[in-house]
C-alpha cells in the first residue's frame, strides 16, 4: 500500500470527498431519527392525555349521579357510598400516573388535564362534605327509616330532638356546616327559595328551638321545688296550666315525660292544699265541698241554693204525705155543722173559735149556724210539692275518679248517686279506698 506521501494529489482529493460524504450522511441520519423519536413522544403524550380526559369525563358523570337531577344543589335521596369511594380511588390513581411532560407541544393539553382533574376531585369533596354535614345534622334528631331528617330536596322539621341534646352539641354542628371554602364547591340551587344551605340552617335552628324550650321548662319547674326537692303548694293555678300546655307541646318524649312527672307532683301538692282549705271552710259553714270542672274546689251552703219546697198560700202543707189537709191544717177538711149554736157554744156567738190555719174559720157561730164555717178560705185542695233529689257532684264516673285522685287518693272507687224518690241516677261521686302513706 502506498504511503500517503506517495499518493497523487488527485487521489488525495478523491479520498477527502468520499470521507466528507460519509460524515455528512451520518449526521443527517441521526437528525432524522431524533426527529422521529420526538414526534412519537408527542403523539404518545397526546394519546395519554386524551384517555385521561375521557376517564375524567366519565368520573364527572358518576359524580353527577350522586346529586338530585332537578336541583343538583341537593344530594340524591340515596347516595351510593361505594360508588363515591370508587370515584375517589380512580382520581388518586390518575394523579399518581399523570406526568407533566416538558414537551412544548403538549403543555396546553397537560394544563387542561390538571384543571379537569382538580374540578372532578373538588366535586367529589363537595359531595363528601354534604354527606358529612347531613349525618351530623341527623344526629341532632330522633329519626327512623320512614322519617329521615333530609332526603334529596325534602327535609323534616317535625322530628323530636335527640335525648339529652345540648346547645353546645348543636353549636358544634353549626360550625361544621359553615365551611365557606367547601360551600363554594357545591352547585348553585335552581330554586332561589329552596337550597341545601337553607335546609341545613332550618334544621339546626329547629333543634336549637326545641332544646331552648326544654331548658326553659326545666328551669321553671325546678323553681317549684324546695331545697329538699319537695314540691311547693303555693304555685298559682294559672302558672300550672300555662306550663302544662307547653310541656304537652314538647316533641322529645323523654323530656316531656320527665317534666310531666314533676308537674304532676306540684299539681297534687296544690290540689291537696286547696282541698284542705275547702274542707276547713265547709266544716266552719256547714257547707259541702264540690270540685269544679277546672279542678278547683267550691264550698256551697244551703242558703247558696234555692230550696225546692212548694208553698201553700193557705198555710202549712203536708209536705211529705201528699194527703189533703187534716183537721183544716192547710184546708181541705170540712168539719160537720154543729147544732145549738155550733161547736157546742150554746147561746152562739159568744165564743170566737180559733183560726183553722188558713181554712174554714167559723166566725160568729151566730145561733148555731156555721156562718162562714167550713168556708176553708184560701185552703182548698193543696197539691203536694215535688220531691227533692240529692245533688250529685260529678256528671260521669271518670270525673268522679279524677276528683278522687286529685284529692290525694292512691286508689279510688266511684258510685252512682240515686234519687230515693224515683230511683233515677242523678250523677256520680267517689270514695277514697286507699291513701298514699
Amino acid at each position: 500500500m502506498k504511503k500517503w506521501n506517495e499518493w497523487t494529489k488527485k487521489q488525495k482529493m478523491t479520498l477527502g470527498i468520499v470521507v466528507a460524504c460519509v460524515v455528512v450522511g451520518g449526521a443527517v441520519g441521526t437528525n432524522v431519527y431524533a426527529k422521529n423519536q420526538h414526534q412519537q413522544a408527542v403523539t404518545q403524550a397526546l394519546e395519554t392525555i386524551k384517555k385521561e380526559k375521557l376517564t375524567l369525563e366519565q368520573l364527572q358523570k358518576a359524580v353527577d349521579e350522586l346529586r338530585d337531577k332537578e336541583n343538583p344543589n341537593f344530594l340524591a335521596k340515596e347516595v351510593d357510598l361505594k360508588a363515591l369511594d370508587s370515584i375517589q380511588k380512580q382520581i388518586d390513581q390518575l394523579k399518581a400516573e399523570h406526568k407533566n411532560d416538558s414537551l412544548t407541544e403538549v403543555v396546553k393539553e397537560n394544563k387542561e388535564v390538571v384543571t379537569i382533574l382538580d374540578e372532578v376531585e373538588s366535586n367529589v369533596k363537595a359531595v363528601n362534605y354534604q354527606l358529612m354535614t347531613q349525618n351530623k345534622v341527623t344526629q341532632l334528631f330522633t329519626v327512623n327509616d320512614k322519617e329521615p331528617v333530609i332526603a334529596g330536596t325534602d327535609f323534616n322539621l317535625e322530628l323530636p330532638t335527640a335525648d339529652d341534646l345540648t346547645l353546645a352539641d348543636i353549636e358544634a354542628v353549626v360550625t361544621a356546616t359553615k365551611n365557606k371554602a367547601k360551600l363554594v364547591t357545591i352547585p348553585k340551587s335552581t330554586d332561589e327559595k329552596k337550597s341545601w344551605e337553607l335546609a341545613i340552617d332550618s334544621l339546626t335552628k329547629e333543634a336549637e328551638k326545641q332544646v331552648t324550650e326544654i331548658n326553659a321548662l326545666t328551669e321553671a319547674v325546678s323553681k317549684w321545688f324546695n331545697k329538699d326537692n319537695k314540691p311547693l303548694d303555693t304555685v298559682k293555678r294559672d302558672d300550672l296550666k300555662a306550663i302544662e300546655k307547653r310541656i304537652n307541646s314538647l316533641k322529645n318524649k323523654k323530656a316531656k315525660d320527665e317534666l310531666s312527672v314533676k308537674w304532676k307532683q306540684v299539681n297534687e301538692a296544690v290540689v291537696k292544699k286547696e282541698k284542705a282549705e275547702a274542707d276547713k271552710k265547709a266544716k266552719e259553714t256547714g257547707g259541702k265541698v264540690e270540685q269544679k270542672a277546672d279542678g278547683t274546689f267550691e264550698v256551697t251552703t244551703p242558703q247558696d241554693k234555692p230550696q225546692n219546697v212548694a208553698s201553700n198560700d193557705a198555710g202549712t202543707t203536708n209536705q211529705d204525705t201528699g194527703y189533703q189537709g187534716n183537721n183544716n191544717q192547710g184546708g181541705g177538711y170540712n168539719p160537720p155543722a154543729t147544732n145549738n149554736g155550733g161547736n157546742n157554744n150554746s147561746g152562739g156567738g159568744s165564743v170566737t173559735p180559733p183560726t183553722n190555719n188558713g181554712g174554714g174559720q167559723n166566725p160568729g157561730n151566730n145561733g148555731g149556724n156555721n156562718n162562714g164555717g167550713n168556708n176553708n178560705g184560701g185552703g182548698g185542695n193543696v197539691t203536694p210539692p215535688a220531691h227533692t233529689c240529692p245533688t250529685a257532684p260529678y256528671a260521669t264516673s271518670a270525673e268522679a275518679e279524677a276528683a278522687g285522685f286529685a284529692a290525694g287518693a292512691k286508689r279510688v272507687g266511684t258510685y252512682q248517686v240515686i234519687c230515693p224518690e224515683d230511683g233515677k241516677v242523678t250523677g256520680w261521686n267517689y270514695t277514697i279506698l286507699e291513701t298514699w302513706d
